[in-house]
């Protein structure tokens, strides 16, 4: 409550308050009714600017079918559990209650569809490896690198969790974006955050 209410009155006072989030917009609606929020936002890493309260997408940055593919291969290979964020709303393989119960916490729904790779048949927003221990990631990782090449924004978050978008849908890129369209100088900006996933906008 205490945050909410200095988010409201800096919004309120004319400072424009925006949310950089990890979050499906879906997923982030909740914080934003509660702030009080109409500005544009940053979600899923940079992959989609969304309006606040109406939800009309403005711009989208989206990884490509094969690279999600190959991303999600790679997961369940290494005993991860792939996510697929898209059409607001969370695809996996089989429903775990680990993802019942991130569906809760993050309030978006989680379908289960099968065999994720055969389902997938559009260019999601992100793809996120929910990785079993801490152990699994640094070789996912290493080979993440090896086979993308830097064609995709792969960060880290929640601590075992290993995010795939696209180059260019970076938290960092997106608030750019939106600086840009209200001709904000990176020297009128201030930023806060608390993992790997928010590096890009202090790089900003």
């Amino acid at each position: 409550d205490y945050s909410v209410g200095v988010l409201r009155a800096i919004n309120e006072s004319g400072v424009k308050v925006i949310t950089c989030t990890g979050r499906l917009y879906e997923g982030a609606l909740f914080y934003l009714r509660a702030i009080g929020l109409d500005n544009p936002g940053v979600f899923c890493n940079g992959a989609q600017l969304r309006t606040a309260l109406g939800g009309k997408i403005l711009d989208e940055c989206l990884l490509p079918v094969e690279d999600a593919r190959e991303a999600i291969r790679l997961g369940e290979e290494r005993g991860g559990h792939p996510r697929v964020y898209m059409n607001d709303r969370i695809y996996v393989s089989n429903v775990t209650d680990e993802d019942r119960a991130y569906g809760e916490w993050t309030r978006v729904a989680v379908d289960g569809v099968g065999d994720l790779c055969a389902y997938l048949n559009q260019a999601p927003l992100k793809l996120i490896n929910v990785m079993p221990n801490l152990e699994s990631i640094p070789p996912l990782l290493e080979k993440n690198a090896q086979l993308f090449k830097g064609r995709l924004y792969i960060t880290q978050s929640l601590s075992t969790f290993v995010e795939y978008m696209n180059a260019e849908a970076t938290k960092g890129n997106g608030l750019k974006k939106l600086a840009a369209r209200w001709g904000i100088a990176k020297e009128e900006i201030v930023v806060a955050g608390d993992h790997f996933n928010d590096l890009t906008l202090f790089e900003a």
